[in-house]
């Protein structure tokens, strides 16, 4: 993966003994008045559990997310931060269901979520250094508890369209630069009951090809006490087995695209694979979690097909491939 930048790191020089220059970019906040491609694929330990408006819940063992985002600055709060509101202008999601969800029955559940989804807005805060945190949906009445638990699964979903454009900048900014974070909402895990620790993210900037090109390696682990899963068998076999304390670490791998007039991020590709360590619950059921994704920003008349919303069977899933920007 991103082998077109082989070329770039290959003999990396040190950061010393280079033009160090100050980039300013007049208004740190120009890549939200953007539209933007989003896609991304999520293999979670556990079965994604969707709520349909009634009766029934989808799980899904795999799921792609493909959207086209039409970001704009609500407000500023603050010197530092600022409201944005995207616009889900088209969605399309294709999952793999859970081998004991039926297609025939549960086919409905993503058209659902599309139809909910398409034109709705994801409200997000950003910092100027390019941060982003709180991120929620706009106009959704949670009257009972299936609908707060859908809205839940609802913005979970956002979250992964939203994740990608969390990169903190440094400070001053200069054409060769690296530096660390402890803090990136890829590693975002799906259950509330995770808790983080080593989180360490090293960044390096480079001009490259009339761009600004970011790599970016991480590691972190997750403890996770609250995953049960279904032992799959016959009917009178199944059960429902918590996996106790597990523990996972996680790589990340990335890079981005910024354009070096403007700061806006042009392009990013990523992703996140998750192994149980030896010592885990989820380790004896071979679990594991990956991520991968892109971000491309589009011109004003760029309409992407982003495909229908449909279930697929374990033969008709086609992986998300991602060669690099």
């Amino acid at each position: 993966m991103f082998l077109w930048l082989a070329a770039a790191f290959a003999a990396p020089p040190k950061l010393n003994d280079v033009n160090q220059q100050i980039i300013v970019w007049g208004d740190p906040f120009l890549r939200w008045d953007q539209r933007f491609y989003v896609e991304t694929e999520l293999h979670p330990v556990a079965p994604l559990r969707i709520p349909a408006f009634r009766n029934t819940e989808l799980r899904l063992t795999a799921v792609q997310v493909r959207a086209v985002l039409a970001c704009s600055r609500l407000a500023r709060q603050g010197k530092h931060q600022l409201e944005v509101r995207c616009r889900i202008e088209d969605i399309g999601l294709q999952g793999r269901p859970h081998p004991k969800d039926k297609l025939e029955r549960h086919a409905r559940v993503l058209p659902e979520v599309d139809a909910t989804l398409t034109g709705i807005e994801i409200e997000l805060q950003v910092t100027d250094k390019g941060r982003v945190f709180s991120v929620g949906l706009d106009g959704f009445e949670t009257t009972t508890l299936r609908t707060r638990q859908r809205e839940e699964v609802l913005r979970q979903i956002a979250w992964r369209l939203i994740a990608p454009f969390d990169l903190k900048l440094p400070e001053p900014i200069r054409p060769w630069s690296q530096w660390t974070t402890n803090k990136t909402a890829l590693f975002a895990w799906p259950t509330k009951d995770a808790t983080r620790g080593g989180i360490e993210v090293v960044h390096t900037m480079s001009p490259y090809d009339g761009h600004l090109v970011v790599q970016t390696v991480g590691r972190s682990t997750i403890e996770d006490g609250g995953v049960t899963i279904e032992m799959l068998g016959g009917d009178e076999q199944s059960e429902f087995r918590d996996l106790g304390q597990l523990r996972f670490n996680l790589q990340l791998d990335g890079v981005t695209v910024i354009d070096p007039t403007t700061g806006i991020l042009s392009d990013r590709v990523y992703t996140v694979q998750g192994a149980a360590t030896s010592s885990s619950g989820a380790a004896i059921a071979a679990r594991k979690h990956s991520q991968t994704g892109r971000i491309r920003m589009l011109g004003a008349g760029d309409r992407p097909d982003v495909g229908p919303s449909v279930l697929r069977t374990a033969e008709s899933w086609q992986p998300l491939g991602i060669d690099g920007p």
